[in-house]
């Protein structure tokens, strides 16, 4: 064996080496994946099997508040990793569901992330209109209550360029950016039993929660506990992300060589 097939074997064993590292999830977004795995087995339990069947039920469940806290600490990764982390659309509406509880103004960078990521066609249209931005979680409202927000105007008004043609989803962005959502979601709130636990100061941006009983309130529901994430979560997460963005670069480069290497060893065998 000449030295011109000892290179090139070794090329390809360090290519494959570095492109099977630069498709592996990071390692919170693995552990993401085994605390859905626990909503779904907690999920049987009570007979459903899709997170679209009753979201309600699937929130009060122990090991959806699990999965909300971990996610929630990490949900830069999560969004740039979601389809590998959630392949179904059962496994990405349960994922966002749990994301759903961040807090107002961090909830709404995830929201316009994940425009970004439709853009790219990284992100199903449907789950992020139905089951991201407009659903009845910890979030409910904050884009009618807030529509006068500059960064929620650029939201809405650029979920109307890609949905051109949602109709229902044009008349439900007109509703909202008119401030008629927002006189709605009022009179739900005075009006309905099943909002009248609500209050519109915990959708408010940049404003103080007034309402002394609002914690009490949102208890209730499957918000995050701070306790349960990491101090360091941000720096671990910025770490993954430049780790697979240098395994990325190394790929490439390998398969430059990988290419040139072929080139070469062909171009010598044919002149032999």
């Amino acid at each position: 064996m000449n030295i011109q097939r000892l290179v090139l074997i070794f090329v390809l064993i360090l290519a494959c080496v570095q492109w099977s590292a630069c498709g592996e999830l990071p390692a919170e977004a693995k552990k993401t994946q085994v605390l859905m795995s626990k909503v779904y087995e907690a999920m049987r339990k009570d007979g459903m099997t899709d997170a679209r069947d009753d979201r309600g039920a699937m929130r009060r469940i122990p090991e959806f508040h699990n999965l909300s806290a971990q996610a929630t600490g990490i949900w830069e990764t999560v969004l740039d990793n979601l389809n590998a982390i959630a392949p179904s659309k059962s496994d990405q509406v349960m994922l966002l569901d749990a994301l759903s509880t961040l807090p107002p103004e961090t909830y709404l960078k995830a929201v316009h992330k994940s425009v970004d990521l439709y853009k790219q066609g990284d992100f199903d249209g449907d789950i992020l209109t139905s089951y991201f931005m407009f659903n009845d979680g910890p979030n409910w409202g904050i884009f009618e209550v807030n529509y006068k927000n500059p960064e929620v105007v650029q939201i809405l008004n650029s979920l109307r360029d890609l949905f051109a043609n949602d109709l229902k989803l044009a008349n439900t962005i007109d509703h909202i950016l008119s401030g008629k959502g927002k006189v709605t979601i009022e009179n739900n709130i005075k009006n309905n039993p099943d909002y009248r636990h609500r209050s519109i100061n915990s959708v408010l941006l940049d404003k103080p929660i007034t309402d002394p009983n609002f914690e009490k309130k949102r208890s209730t529901e499957p918000v995050a506990s701070p306790k349960a994430i990491s101090a360091n979560t941000e720096t671990s997460e910025r770490s993954d992300m430049a780790r697979g963005h240098d395994f990325r670069i190394r790929s490439v480069v390998i398969l430059i060589v990988i290419i040139a290497a072929s080139g070469i060893y062909l171009s010598r065998r044919k002149s032999a």
